[in-house]
Order: C-alpha cells, then structure tokens, then sequence
C-alpha cells in the first residue's frame, strides 16, 4: 500500500530522495543497538520520498549498520515502478551514499543523481586555487564560487562529473566546501540549488514522526516494530491527501489503520474475542475507491497491537480484508 503513491504521480520528471532516520528506544527491543553517529540506542530506518513528499519506501533497520545499508532493495523496486510509467527519476541523496554500486545501477536505468561525496585530498587539489579569500576588505555578503571538474576514484569504474561549491564567509578562517558527484547537465550553480533541496526530505521525516508517530517502536520483536513502522507510513500519505478531517496525531495505530484502509471502502468492524479484536473490512462501495487507498491484493503480514508488545495478522481475500490483533 506504501507504493501506491508511485501510481499518482503525473509529472514527467520524479525526483527521488533517500534518507535514514534515528528511532530511539528506551528498552531492550529487538536488533535495537548503539548508534554512534547520533550517540543513542535506537533503530536506524531507511525512507524514499517522492517530490510530493509522500514516503514512497521504508525499511526499518538494526540500530547499528550503515546509513546506505540496505538501499537497494529500498530504492530500486521504487525506480523501477517509477521507469514503469514512463517517467524519468533523479535521485538525491546525501555522502552517506556515495557508492559506486548505487552510481553504476543509476546509469544502468537511464537514472540520473546528485550525490553529497566526501572531501578528500585530491578532491582539494583539484580547487586549491578557489580557496584563499582574495585580497581586499572582505564583503558582508557571502562570496560563493563554484567550479566542476572530472573525478575518478580509485573504487569507481570511469570518472565522473564532480562540482564543488567553496564559500566564504564574514568572520570565518576557512572556506565552507562542499562536493557533489551529478550525472546532471545543468549549471554548477543550478545543480548545487537543485542538491540542496534535498532537505525537504528531512522535514518530511521528523513531520511523519509528529503526525503518526511512526517512531515509537516499542514492541519488543524486530517484526512487530517493523510493521509500526510500517503502519505509520501507510497512515502518513492519505494525511498528506486529506484537507481536513481529524487529528491524526491523536489517534492510535488501529484507528490510523482503519481510517486509513476504510477511505472508499464499507466501514471496518470491530469484533472482540478472548482478549482479540479482529477488525473486518468488507467489499468496496459502488463507488470506485482513491487508486492509493485500495488494497493491493491479497497478502499476509504481521501487525502489532496498538497497546502492549504482541503480534496478530493481516490477510486479504479478494476484496475482504480481517485484521487480527491480540490486546
């Protein structure tokens, strides 16, 4: 239900931002583990957002791998849809994922990046002349250069185009330099412009940790908090839809999921049995229901409770679908 979103988009062009996120934990849950980069235990997922900020893939990750672990079986399915339709997909991310494994699948699909890439001393040498501040009384208003060159690194196959940004600043010894690795034909200056709106895809995460709380992990099994995670997702793009309604952030992670599920279908049913509530959502209204809202068909997942730490199922029968979940 999370890739439904892709079905939406009607621009030609997609651009595609991949990003992990910190899910701190305050017990002993599952895989969670020290994350030194942000200096918690917690979990460490993986998000893809589309350019209308929906959360087109998440996969929620041990606390301690990598910020790039993973993202092929994130980020590619996503492109491959996306190519599908006949769009053309840009992907933005940051120097956590400059991989060569990432730029050589890109160029495999006619995909093209931009990509944050670590300084290096090569890298420096290349734009050594850009960074000494020039003579004279230095301006209140930044003095921004920028110069693009071609890069090969030792683990990469060909070179590449490299653009590099150097600032300086009032009241500061060095220069601010930042590099980017791009298949992109633009302007240095629009490139850069267009990598820094990468951004936005953080908002987009700490916005979906304060409209459906998709960080709160608290189940103790891996599974059980991967399905949170995944619940909040499916909750987070309809809200994003809606122009008014009620408070998401206010409701629990049953209520998200049969509003989010029942929106064009007949209304769920809750049926209580021995400390069970199986929720029973029937066939569709007359009236077709939104393309991001119909089920994808049959399917069986696990699904943790909206109280304590256990786990029930989710199956879908042609157009009957029961949630099963143990409180």
């Amino acid at each position: 239900m999370i890739q439904h979103a892709v079905t939406r988009s009607a621009t030609k062009r997609v651009t595609l931002d991949i990003d992990s996120s910190e899910s701190p934990v305050h017990g002993a849950q599952e895989q969670s583990a020290y994350n030194g980069h942000f200096e918690s235990v917690c979990y460490h997922p993986l998000f893809v957002f589309n350019p209308g900020g929906d959360c087109v893939a998440a996969k929620l990750r041990p606390g301690n791998v990598h910020s790039a672990d993973g993202w092929d079986e994130v980020l590619l399915p996503v492109i491959d849809r996306y190519r599908a339709q006949g769009q053309i997909v840009v992907v933005r991310a940051d120097a956590a994922f400059c991989l060569p494994t990432l730029y050589e699948a890109s160029e495999r699909r006619g995909v093209r990046y931009a990509i944050r890439l670590p300084a290096n001393d090569v890298l420096e040498r290349a734009i050594e002349d850009l960074l000494t501040r020039p003579r004279g009384r230095p301006s209140h208003v930044p003095l921004v250069r920028y110069r693009s060159f071609s890069y090969q690194a030792a683990s990469w196959d060909r070179p590449r185009r490299v653009i590099a940004k150097i600032e300086h600043h009032l009241g500061e010894l060095f220069p601010r330099v930042g590099f980017i690795v791009t298949t992109l034909t633009g302007t240095n200056r629009a490139v850069v412009r267009f990598y820094n709106q990468r951004g936005t895809a953080e908002q987009w995460i700490k916005e979906g940790k304060a409209a459906t709380h998709w960080t709160r992990l608290s189940c103790h099994r891996f599974r059980a908090n991967e399905v949170r995670l995944l619940l909040g997702v499916i909750a987070y793009n309809p809200k994003r839809e809606a122009e008014d309604g009620p408070c998401f952030a206010s409701m629990t992670s049953l209520n998200l999921l049969e509003r989010t599920l029942s929106d064009g279908l007949i209304p769920p049913v809750r049926r209580h049995e021995g400390g069970e509530t199986w929720v029973h959502i029937g066939n569709p209204r007359p009236r077709p229901a939104p393309e991001c809202l119909r089920p994808p068909g049959p399917t069986n997942i696990f699904v943790p409770s909206g109280g304590r730490a256990s786990v029930g199922a989710l199956t879908a029968s042609g157009a009957s679908t029961t949630l099963r979940i143990r409180c």
